[in-house]
């Protein structure tokens, strides 16, 4: 069968910290007429309590007595706020500055207002008005920062920032909110010194720990990025995006099974956790567990009808089920929504293709490679497809493209040495399967490699079961000759070895095995053992507490981490670890001190 696009959109947005609101409480009762500066200053006093009802009561009265105080709408409009009502909040913010154009304090919470009913253009109006009006006030710039990067004016948000930061150097929340405005931006690496510089004034930010995770991801960093989505995962574990994009990390490096556990974990926090939803329907398909992906991506349209990318993966998984008809409709859905959206183009001329509609296929696979011409697999469906409609010339220009933009592209030369045949080019044929005979060729030896690894590595299990250690250890040094990079392997061989005796050679394994690959927790969990035993307990608590922070719901780690800490007499510690690892696994029994 054909292959199809399976196409993800972007991750949620950046997270931005929201910034506080500006209040000022003077210290005396302002000469306001009657009892008014008495309602006046009940009214502060019940807001800054976060007694909203009360405090709108209050200053309702102040009002009522002496009409013309902005103080008491600015205060007003902070009450509403409280109670989540956006529009009484801008009136009373705008009577304030109607009342006082130059109260600065005003200015900025009506620009904060109207930013967050999503009235970008004049929030930033005010934001820019406050901020001539209080040069000195970082949270003012702040908050310009936040409505220019929503309003996509990321090069004047970067400034407003870094004018924030002038101001007040240490704010995290300004660094986070830098690195997002960078991120977006295109400025990766000056983005992650951002977030960093975040972290460093508070290693508790949450936010920041997910932003840096999501930056370092798409500069590469795999292993460092999810690690510190981790990072914040801990710190809040109701972090919904924080569990996608830790989907989407371990997806994107074939965990399948992993990104759906991940996926899975947001959406018990949140049913409508769309784009995990989304994530969830790829990881399924991604198993060829179809039916199940359909559901998913029926969900996530019902929550999300906007989300092209959802049309055009559940007609991939219709597709795949060979139920044409309706994939095709999923894929013109997609294209309304996105016109130019390519892989639903490319979707869609498989589906005419396999219809045997050629024409139209033609029509969709020459609008992907108008839309992508750098994208190999485009050309050669369009030059196969060509060819099976009779246009034999194009149809060899078309795959002879796709293979000078990818030599590798798979059963191109195959394809193409069957259309010089057709053409009589015998000699060019030839060249042309031959290439394809070397390239299928190094594609079996890969294949052959990681068979014999698996092969050995479940052989050596097995033996290991049997308690014929000696066996065990020859059948995982065999998996490591086959694959000297297989973490497994290494686990396993130092497992044998410490069961036989061999501590500095179990050491020697676990060291490597967390070399290979150091987010498995596995090998931390083995490395502490083993450290345990030879008495170093130090660095066997830091292997430990390594591991849960890999993986904070592995219940053995907790339970060697507890054994470790009561062995050096830190008993209220250990047994916090003990009924962690209890909650986890109710088969660990905690031990009789």
């Amino acid at each position: 069968m054909a292959s199809f696009d399976l196409k993800r959109p972007p991750s949620a947005l950046w997270l931005s910290m929201l910034v506080v609101w500006s209040f000022y409480c003077p210290g005396s009762a302002q000469q306001l007429p009657g009892n008014a500066a008495a309602h006046q200053q009940l009214g502060y006093r019940f807001l800054k309590s976060q007694q909203f009802d009360q405090a709108i009561a209050e200053l309702r009265e102040a009002l009522r007595l002496d009409p013309d105080v902005p103080e008491t709408h600015n205060a007003l409009g902070l009450a509403w706020v409280g109670k989540e009502d956006l529009n009484g909040a801008c009136e009373e913010f705008k009577e304030a500055v109607r009342l006082s154009p130059r109260y600065a304090e005003a200015r900025s919470n009506l620009g904060l207002a109207l930013m967050k009913k999503g009235n970008l253009e004049p929030a930033v109006d005010e934001l820019r008005a406050a901020a001539e009006l209080d040069p000195s006030s970082s949270q003012t710039q702040f908050r310009l920062g936040l409505a220019l990067s929503a309003a996509g004016q990321q090069k004047a948000s970067v400034a407003a920032f870094r004018k924030a930061l002038e101001l007040t150097p240490e704010f995290p929340e300004a660094w986070n909110n830098l690195g997002v405005a960078l991120a977006r931006s295109g400025d990766l690496d000056e983005s992650v010194a951002a977030f960093q510089q975040a972290l460093r004034i508070r290693p508790d930010y949450a936010e920041a720990h997910y932003n840096l995770g999501r930056g370092l991801l798409n500069k590469g960093d795999t292993e460092e990025g999810m690690q510190e989505v981790r990072r914040a995962l801990q710190l809040r574990p109701s972090y919904i995006q924080a569990y996608t994009e830790l989907g989407r990390a371990l997806l994107s490096e074939k965990d399948a099974d992993a990104a759906i556990e991940e996926f899975r974990a947001a959406l018990r926090l949140d049913s409508h956790a769309a784009d995990a939803r989304f994530n969830l329907g790829l990881a399924l398909l991604s198993k060829e567990d179809r039916l199940n992906a359909i559901s998913e991506f029926q969900k996530t349209i019902e929550v999300r009808p906007d989300m092209p990318e959802a049309y055009n993966n559940l007609g991939v998984a219709l597709l795949e089920l060979g139920q044409l008809d309706d994939a095709l409709l999923q894929f013109q859905k997609a294209l309304q929504l996105k016109p130019g959206y390519v892989d639903a183009h490319y979707n869609l001329g498989l589906d005419y293709m396999m219809k045997s509609e050629f024409d139209r296929a033609i029509t969709e696979f020459a609008t992907a490679s108008r839309l992508s011409p750098d994208e190999a697999k485009y050309h050669y469906r369009l030059g196969f497809t060509l060819a099976k409609a009779g246009d034999l010339d194009r149809g060899i220009a078309e795959v002879q493209k796709s293979i000078d933009l990818n030599p590798d592209l798979p059963g191109s030369h195959y394809v193409l040495a069957g259309l010089l045949m057709k053409r009589g080019e015998q000699k060019a044929a030839a060249q042309q399967f031959q290439i394809q005979a070397r390239i299928e060729e190094a594609t079996r030896t890969q294949k052959l490699t990681y068979s014999q690894t698996v092969l050995h590595i479940g052989q050596g299990i097995e033996a290991m079961n049997d308690g014929n250690l000696k066996q065990a250890i020859i059948e995982f040094q065999q998996a490591i000759q086959f694959q000297p990079d297989s973490v497994e392997a290494h686990n396993h061989l130092g497992v044998a070895l410490a069961r036989m005796g061999d501590q500095d050679g179990a050491l020697k394994e676990f060291q490597r095995a967390t070399e290979l690959e150091p987010n498995d927790p596995t090998a931390y969990n083995n490395l502490g053992g083993l450290l345990a035993g030879k008495g170093g307990l130090e660095a066997a608590i830091s292997n430990f507490e390594e591991a849960i922070k890999l993986r904070a719901d592995f219940a053995e780690a907790h339970y060697n981490l507890g054994l470790v800490l009561l062995r050096k007499g830190l008993r209220e510690r250990s047994m916090v670890e003990f009924q962690k690892a209890r909650e986890l696994d109710p088969r660990l029994k905690v031990p009789e001190l």
